[in-house]
This record gives C-alpha cells, structure tokens and sequence, in this order.
C-alpha cells in the first residue's frame, strides 16, 4: 500500500501490529465510495468522465510499480473532500509474476474470462472495463446480469462461461448517452482475448479522454428525459430532449433563461428504436456545438 501511494490512490499514514490485529491507518476520505453513487443510478457523463480516467491513472500507477490491484470494483473508489476519485484496498493486490496464498482468487464478478488468478496487467484492464460498464449502466442492471449469468448448480462455472463468449455483461446495447466511440473503447476493453484489450491502462485512459463528446448527457431527475450540459466552461447553453407523441423534443436554455423548443431537432421516431432516435438527436446537437 506505501508503494502505492499516489494523488490517485488512498495515501498510508502507518501499518502496525496491536496485539492480535493489524491496524492500518489511512486518510480519511469524507464523501463515500462510488458505489454508493452506482447504487442510484447510472453516473452522470461529466462525472463519468472526470473519475474515470483519474481511476485509470492510478492503477497505472500500479501497474508502473509492478503492482496488479486485482479488486476493482465501485467499493473500493472513494471520493476526498473536492470529490477526487481514489483507489482504495490492496487486500488482492500482488506483485505481477508471483502468487502469494492470500489471493489466489481475484474478485469473482470480474474475472477475467481467460484466468481465475488476474496473473497479468490485461486482467486490471478486463476489471476497468467492467467498473466502467456498471458506472455507465447503474448497479441494478449489473446485479441483474450478475444473477441471470451465474445460475445453475456451479452458478461460478456458468459466469466464466458468459464472460467467455462475451455474454457478461451484455454488450448488444448501450444507454442512448454512450457515444458509438465510447462503445468501441468498452468493447475493446471488455474483450474476451486478452491479446485484443488495451495494451496498457494509460492507453485506455487516453481512448477515454479521445471520446469526450462535445456534451454531456444525463438522464434528467424525472427519468422521463434528457438533459445535455456543454463540455466548454464559456458555453452556457442547456439541452432537454425527450420523446413525446411519437416525435423527439428538444428545448435549450441559454444563460438560464426558459427553455425553448427548438424546432430543427425536432423528428419523428418512425421505425427506429427508442434509445437510436435519442442517440441521432444527442450526436446531431453534438454537431452543432462543435461547429
């Protein structure tokens, strides 16, 4: 854990033995764990991509010092008192290239298809792109695959075999707020062959940051729409998109002021699914602002 210490990373103060027990004493990080926040939903896109990548940088750290942290998961990111992501519990963590009795096992939900030990970097990779998916996704849709995955009398052997043929998680559909470049960069992540991930967490980090959209999209606190904030501190204009009698309807705030439709977004569903109709209608304001 001391060789772990970074700003991305829970610092160390001191490890002791107390009689019986081992005491380590650490910062104390006041604003909960991410976990807490998965727990009510999917993660806002701003904050997705403002945590996320600093969680990569700092099992990139890990990964500089030798380390595989072998147990990420949404419990074990917490947030200082800025709302800074940082790592946390090194309980599974080893050194890479060796197999230490207190982990042989990593944290089952996201074992990597290829091993159940997470003996390499391409393991903490396949776990990224799992934390990744339940961020994007929310925690009930994870539990709800994670129970439908592992059923049966070896309900662990069934849930390495989803993962395997890449039915753990589900990638055939993403929340209409996951740009297509996004996709690519879970996908990628979450492949099944390890040779196909990311060769290290600093180029996923950067596949990241390259699909920063021009807005970020959330779902808005009546779950019945959308709302789009621009990426540009300079830019104070504020989107609502939701489907309404058969047409999407997109309103825009500028400085606070009433939103206002407006009209050249507006169109007709058709055919098309819900989640594409709302996606062409994010990416087609995306344009906009980009102009």
């Amino acid at each position: 854990m001391v060789a772990s210490s970074s700003r991305y990373t829970v610092e160390v103060f001191s490890a002791t033995r107390e009689g019986d027990e081992f005491v380590i004493r650490t910062e104390y990080l006041p604003n909960g764990s991410l976990a807490s926040r998965c727990e009510q939903g999917t993660v806002p896109m701003k904050d997705f991509y403002t945590w996320f990548p600093a969680i990569c940088r700092g099992v990139s750290f890990l990964h500089s010092k030798g380390i595989l942290h072998r147990d990420i998961k949404p419990a074990n990111v917490l947030f200082d008192k800025d709302l800074n992501a940082r790592l946390c519990d090194f309980g599974l963590a080893l050194l890479e290239g060796t197999q230490p009795d207190h982990a042989s096992m990593a944290y089952l939900p996201t074992l990597t298809p290829e091993s159940d030990s997470v003996a390499t970097k391409a393991g903490d990779i396949y776990a990224l792109g799992c934390l990744a998916y339940r961020m994007l996704f929310g925690e009930i849709e994870w539990k709800r695959q994670l129970r439908d995955s592992a059923r049966g009398e070896k309900p662990l052997a069934s849930l390495k075999k989803a993962a395997r043929e890449g039915n753990f998680p589900n990638r055939t559909s993403f929340p209409p707020n996951v740009s297509k470049r996004l996709q690519r960069v879970l996908l990628r992540a979450l492949d099944p062959n390890p040779a196909k991930r990311f060769t290290s967490v600093t180029e996923l980090c950067e596949a990241v940051e390259s699909a920063i959209p021009p807005v970020y999209w959330s779902l808005d606190t009546d779950n019945v729409g959308w709302v789009g904030e621009s990426k540009m501190t300079n830019d104070n204009r504020i989107w609502r998109v939701r489907l309404s009698e058969g047409h999407i309807e997109t309103k825009r705030s500028i400085n606070g002021s009433q939103f206002r439709r407006v009209s050249k977004f507006c169109a007709p569903i058709g055919n098309l699914s819900d989640h594409r109709v709302l996606s062409e209608a994010f990416r087609n304001i995306e344009n906009s602002v980009a102009k």
